[in-house]
């Protein structure tokens, strides 16, 4: 694979040519520990005065960062003047990306990934090198932006393309029942899933999904995806079950009804599928969703 240089990478918008102001969301590293916040107030000394919604450390809730000291922006500026927001700044990607030590990528032309890591967002199944037994081997695989749990820093993950499905691997130690199995054939999704358990024996839920793509079992942490309000709507307590369950509910969304799915293949960072009325009957996801918001005797609240 030829090496490719970063730095040739366009990505619109990504550099802002405009002085950051109050309510911009930005990036600070510092003494290797990273911070993640808005700006709350720019002072007459030109310092800047975070509020904190990310960082490593965690009962640390405001930041002074001194004149002089470099803010990355978490926004890029799109082609309507409006702001995007970001996951992970343009420089952390880049220098992910230049990091070649465990994984070796060249982005393919055609596809903007790069904006889909700076977002959070997975790829598609792609060609890459990864580190395997100390050698770096062509392979396939999805790649997406994390952050390490205890200092937040930014690191390029692999989730590797297995060569066949075996629903039979345990998954983090757990093995899945005939039923998981036969519902992860069916409808590719479990939901969140309890029974998995740490070294220490603490246990912890997962949602888990089947990517095809990959031939393999996927899963997310339980706070990686949130039901609690979905584009705008926050769904009641027995849709709320229904997302858990892997089955997905029935939305009102600006007029129109979506079956909601959570999903861990899903490549948008926040892990939620949506299907039009059509497309759900379609797919025949849901038997007739006139019958199901009949069969509801409360919907879910939309919130402005």
């Amino acid at each position: 694979m030829k090496d490719q240089d970063v730095n040739d990478i366009e990505v619109k918008g990504a550099v802002i040519d405009r002085p950051l102001k109050v309510n911009d969301p930005v990036a600070f590293m510092k003494d290797n520990v990273y911070y993640q916040g808005k700006i709350e107030k720019i002072t007459k000394e030109g310092n800047y005065e975070l509020k904190l919604y990310n960082s490593g450390q965690n009962d640390l809730k405001t930041l002074t960062v001194p004149k002089g000291e470099k803010l990355e922006p978490l926004f890029i500026i799109d082609k309507k003047d409006k702001m995007v927001y970001l996951k992970y700044s343009y420089e952390e990607v880049k220098a992910a990306l230049s990091n070649k030590n465990d994984i070796k990528v060249k982005l393919p032309d055609n596809k903007n990934y790069f904006m889909a890591l700076m977002l959070g967002n997975k790829t598609d199944v792609i060609s890459i090198e990864k580190n395997i037994d100390g050698n770096l081997k062509p392979v396939e695989g999805r790649l997406q932006m994390k952050r390490m749990t205890e200092n937040k820093l930014p690191y390029l993950s692999a989730d590797v393309k297995f060569k066949e499905l075996n629903l039979d691997r345990p998954i983090y130690g757990k093995v899945l029942d005939q039923a998981q199995k036969d519902q992860l054939q069916k409808t590719g999704e479990l939901g969140l899933v309890e029974g998995f358990k740490t070294a220490e024996g603490k246990e912890f839920k997962l949602w888990v999904s089947l990517d095809k793509d990959l031939n393999k079992v996927v899963t997310a942490r339980e706070n990686q995806i949130y039901v609690g309000k979905i584009f705008g709507v926050v769904p009641n307590e027995k849709q709320i079950q229904e997302l858990k369950s892997g089955q997905g509910t029935v939305l009102e969304i600006k007029g129109k009804n979506y079956l909601i799915q959570p999903s861990a293949a899903v490549k948008d960072a926040d892990g939620i599928k949506s299907y039009s009325e059509a497309k759900a009957k379609e797919l025949k996801l849901i038997p007739e969703i006139e019958e199901e918001k009949k069969n509801s005797k409360t919907k879910g609240v939309r919130v402005s």
